[in-house]
């Protein structure tokens, strides 16, 4: 693929945290929808963060599959956000839409700081079903005990959950809200690197 650098978008369309204000400086979001291959880290490799994405936008042969550690997971046809290298696009983000695919860039770019810190803790989002307890906590229901089921109190629904800390979740509606839920979370002092 040959990027068009006035075709991509270089300024932040999400609500980004103080320590991340910077982070589209670094990185451009592609206008068109390209085509975009998807990779999953195999579980010898110990450089990205568990369920990181690894995005290109050329099909990895097998000789790359293995030098890299990954494992094919889809074709899709995406915005994608990425740094432009010697060795051409560097994709971090993809998504539906330029606003998504800048959203799933912070958060694996996040995830990554975590996996690189001394936290022995990784955040996470997943689309799940939740027991929501409160306004913003909420249970995953593959976590949670009969008795929970029984109590009326709670609701049961298809949220994105936020794993923030070790056994704590707040829940959102949208991806780019579990963002928001989690953005408060990171360390001050982190700083983009």
């Amino acid at each position: 693929m040959s990027l068009n650098k006035n075709k991509s978008i270089t300024t932040a369309l999400i609500n980004l945290p103080p320590q991340y204000a910077n982070l589209f400086d670094h990185y451009e979001t592609t206008v068109q929808k390209e085509t975009l291959y998807l990779y999953r880290a195999q579980k010898d490799n110990d450089v990205d963060a568990p369920l990181h994405v690894s995005i290109f936008d050329y099909e990895l042969c097998e000789h790359q599959l293995e030098e890299f550690s990954l494992e094919p997971m889809k074709k899709v046809v995406a915005h994608g956000v990425y740094q432009m290298t010697n060795e051409g696009a560097l994709f971090i983000g993809y998504g539906p839409t330029p606003y998504l695919a800048q959203a799933f860039a912070y958060y694996q770019i996040l995830r990554n700081d975590f996996w690189l810190s001394p936290f022995d803790f990784l955040p996470t989002i997943s689309y799940a079903e939740c027991a929501l307890l409160e306004d913003d906590d909420c249970i995953p229901t593959a976590l949670m005990t009969e008795d929970l089921y029984e109590d009326e109190r709670y609701t049961i629904e298809d949220v994105f959950c936020v794993e923030y800390a070790p056994n704590q979740w707040k829940y959102a509606y949208s991806f780019q809200l579990a963002l928001e839920e989690l953005s408060p979370h990171i360390p001050s002092s982190w700083k983009l690197h």
